[in-house]
C-alpha cells in the first residue's frame, strides 16, 4: 500500500516531494529484494534446527516437531 501511495505521489507531485517518493519506492523495493534473497533462506536453513531444540519458546507444540522428525526418519514427507 505504501508503494502505491509513493507511486501516486511520484506522478502527481513536483520538486523535492517527487524525490522523496522515488526514494521511498526504491527503499521499499530494496527491502523486498533483500528479504527474499537473504532473510527467507536464512530462516529456512536455521529454523528447523533452532525451533527443534526449543519448540516451546517459539510457540510450537512438541508433538508437531516430534511428528515431523519421525516422518523424516521413516522416509516420509517431513513438511506435510
Amino acid at each position: 500500500m505504501t508503494f502505491v501511495s509513493a507511486a501516486a505521489l511520484f506522478f502527481i507531485a513536483i520538486g523535492p516531494v517527487k524525490g522523496f517518493a522515488l526514494t521511498l519506492m526504491l527503499g521499499i523495493a530494496c527491502d523486498l529484494i533483500m528479504m527474499l534473497i537473504f532473510s527467507r533462506p536464512l530462516i529456512v536453513l536455521l529454523g528447523e534446527n533452532v525451533i527443534g531444540k526449543a519448540p516451546a519458546f517459539w510457540g510450537v507444540p512438541k508433538e508437531t516437531v516430534a511428528t515431523r522428525t519421525v516422518a523424516a526418519k521413516k522416509g516420509g514427507v517431513a513438511n506435510a
